[in-house]
């Protein structure tokens, strides 16, 4: 059972309150699908599977060359079938599960390498936690893998995971990229955000 973790972006959703698709919205020169990713691989994370919709599947992979990128034909059944799509995924290519994965919604965009390498250091199941408020991304133990695996597709996640919090200095922790006035205040705060990217 490998240490090195594996990685899962959910990009799925249709967006439909933004009014364009998040995984390409553009924040410092880059697509944001594209800022996870790169974090992601920095964390050490092999594969990085990147669950999508058909229509975006293309532009997903010019963003994030590298990485795998699955088609979820479904994606208003919820999260759950989205994380099966991508941990399906991370079996075909690594033959088993390795002990952490770490899943990141493309639209939970305010965490850093930084932050996430502490998660990583703590057992179990875990969420980034701060200020008393839980976050994302989030960390699944290999047993707790084996549940979502099992679960029904349109099972919500809090359903069948329970997470533990792991506190962290997270400022940028509940941006949560889902209208136009999220967008517009994540773009006001450009700058101090790709620097936290960077972190």
């Amino acid at each position: 059972m490998g240490r090195q973790p594996a990685g899962v972006i959910l990009a799925a959703g249709a967006s439909e309150r933004l009014g364009q698709p998040k995984a390409l919205v553009n924040l410092g020169g880059k697509p944001i699908v594209a800022w996870t990713y790169e974090r992601l691989v920095r964390l050490g994370c092999h594969p990085v599977v990147i669950v999508t919709h058909a229509e975006l599947a293309v532009d997903v992979m010019r963003a994030a060359p590298g990485a795998h990128v699955s088609i979820n034909q479904n994606p208003k059944a919820g999260r759950t079938g989205s994380l099966q799509l991508g941990l399906a995924s991370i079996q075909l290519e690594l033959g088993t599960f390795p002990s952490r994965i770490i899943m990141a919604p493309v639209d939970r965009l305010g965490w850093s390498v930084r932050m996430m390498g502490l998660l990583l250091e703590a057992k179990g199941s875990v969420c980034p936690r701060a200020s008393g408020r839980m976050g994302h991304p989030v960390i699944l133990s290999r047993s707790d893998v084996e549940l979502v695996t099992m679960a029904k597709p349109n099972t919500p996640l809090r359903d069948i995971l329970t997470f533990t919090g792991v506190d962290v200095e997270a400022p940028w922790l509940q941006i949560n990229l889902d209208t136009p006035d999220d967008l517009q205040h994540i773009l006001e705060h450009e700058e101090a955000l790709v620097a936290h990217f960077g972190e």
